[in-house]
């Protein structure tokens, strides 16, 4: 016995040369609405995905600066060894990279080369090295303890536009502390032990 719930007539054709034929429920195809839906799940999916992405690409962008913090301080500190003083540093590049990142040059400022720390590849921030004898105080009302420093300090200071919205995020690194201090471009800094 066929079930009469699976075959359907097809009622286009209902003249003419051609009859009508029975149309199994499978063959019928996708609704509109069945179609929208899936459009909607979809869109909803891609934008997640691209959300995720991005957030994966600053953090991976942003690790090239505790990167290079971590080697500035063991650079400094084999300075300091050599020399009894930390080496200050220029901002380098000279602007802050674009969010896909500049070169660091095949010939570095000298400034750069007595720290002897440079980034692997491309860039994606701005870096400078502040120095200071015991008893200078540091600037821009870094906390400090005690403060003024009663020995020599390094600050290095690290800059990018992360997301391309204008606004830099900051990175910074003490040579008393193993802490970075981060500003994600709102004003605020925390802190992250490395």
């Amino acid at each position: 016995m066929k079930n009469t719930n699976d075959v359907q007539v097809d009622k286009r054709w209902n003249g003419g040369c051609f009859a009508s034929a029975p149309v199994n429920r499978s063959q019928r195809g996708f609704t509109l609405v069945e179609l929208m839906m899936v459009v909607v799940i979809l869109g909803t999916l891609s934008v997640v995905a691209m959300m995720g992405f991005r957030q994966f690409t600053r953090r991976a962008r942003a690790s090239e600066a505790y990167t290079m913090i971590s080697e500035v301080r063991l650079r400094e500190e084999q300075y300091k060894a050599e020399f009894g003083q930390y080496a200050a540093a220029a901002l380098h590049p000279a602007a802050v990279p674009p969010p896909e990142g500049a070169g660091w040059g095949v010939v570095p400022p000298a400034d750069w080369t007595a720290v002897g720390a440079r980034p692997d590849g491309v860039t994606h921030f701005q870096y400078e090295v502040l120095t200071g004898a015991p008893g200078e105080a540091l600037p821009g009302g870094i906390p400090w303890d005690p403060d003024p420093p009663n020995e020599f300090w390094f600050v290095v200071h690290a800059q990018a536009d992360l997301d391309d919205d204008g606004t830099p995020c900051q990175f910074e690194g003490y040579s008393a502390s193993k802490e970075v201090w981060v500003n994600p471009g709102d004003g605020t800094f925390e802190h992250e032990t490395m």
